[in-house]
């Protein structure tokens, strides 16, 4: 039988820690101090695992998705913990990530002045609009991006649009090096 929302919030353990099932291998795991956690147990590859979810209707949903899982022969762990890397690796290939490093590689030989003025370039043009795109998602890398030729000052600001594309291109291409990147700080 389903756990009723009332008998979650009203549960207490005393000195042992107190186990409800809401079904399907689902439970409320409440430990001696107070703290409550759902829980879902499963059986993959003859062995008992276990893994730690979040609210009630959250703990409901992720418990069928877990199911299917292991009827698919596939561990929900290893699931989710894929999904996790790859979010991460997701996060870590942004334009303005990849645009960084780029900076830190091709102006480590550039006088600090100019190299200061490429990223205030980059920072000031490019990251607002396309720095939280991932990498893997830039198509058009020239006429993509912004066109830094009408927004340039005074001081003569130059454009940053090739050299920065020229960079997401060779790292979409697994070549991220400045070998590749020699013509574009010109």
């Amino acid at each position: 039988m389903a756990l009723t929302d009332k008998a979650c919030k009203n549960a207490k353990s005393g000195e042992r820690e107190l186990r409800l099932s809401d079904g399907g291998n689902l439970y409320l795991h409440v430990l001696s101090g107070g703290t409550k956690s759902w829980r879902f147990r499963y059986r993959f590859a003859g062995k008992q695992k276990q893994f730690v979810l979040g609210s009630l209707v959250d703990a409901r949903n992720a418990r069928n998705e877990a199911l299917s899982l292991v009827e698919r022969d596939l561990d929900p762990l290893v699931d989710r913990h894929q999904k996790k890397v790859a979010l991460r690796q997701e996060e870590l290939d942004s334009f303005e990530r990849v645009a960084r490093e780029w900076h830190g590689e091709a102006t480590s030989n550039r006088a600090p002045h100019y190299a200061r003025q490429i990223l205030e370039r980059m920072e000031r043009h490019v990251f607002k609009e396309f720095g939280s795109i991932l990498i893997k998602k830039v198509t058009a890398p020239e006429g993509a991006l912004p066109n830094t030729d009408e927004r340039r000052s005074a001081r003569g600001d130059g454009d940053i649009r090739p050299a920065s594309a020229r960079y997401a291109r060779a790292r979409r291409c697994g070549r991220p090096t400045l070998h590749h990147m020699t013509s574009a700080l010109g």
